[in-house]
């Protein structure tokens, strides 16, 4: 995973990324990702369904949002199935809350995709 997160930090190319179903990341992985959002400019959907982040793996994840310029080109943030508490389901609500409005203004829309499915709405 660390050679994943390292080449997608400062890719200049790649624009969608699924890591669906890929168990092992864990915890561990999501915080390797969310540093690497931070520095990637390019990357516009990243899908980490089902990676078994857990509560501290998308916390990492919030906290890169959180963090993130306006001229981020992330859309789409798949976080559903991580195995991640009510609480942890709230704070993200809030995150891709305040990430959408944040990039609005630069005509761009955060997907909230993981809430919506977290939430038991269809695919």
């Amino acid at each position: 995973m660390a050679i994943i997160s390292a080449l997608v930090a400062h890719n200049t190319c790649l624009l969608d990324l699924s890591l669906t179903g890929n168990w092992r990341i864990g915890a561990e992985g999501g915080a390797l990702m969310a540093e690497c959002l931070e520095s990637n400019r390019t990357l516009r959907t990243l899908d980490m369904y089902g990676c078994k982040l857990g509560d501290e793996g998308v916390r990492s994840m919030l906290r890169a949002l959180a963090t993130m310029p306006a001229r981020s080109t992330l859309r789409s943030l798949e976080l559903a199935e991580n195995g991640t508490s009510a609480a942890v389901e709230a704070e993200l609500a809030a995150a891709l809350e305040h990430h959408l409005r944040a990039v609005d203004g630069a005509n761009k829309a955060l997907t909230p995709t993981g809430l919506r499915r977290s939430q038991g709405a269809p695919k």
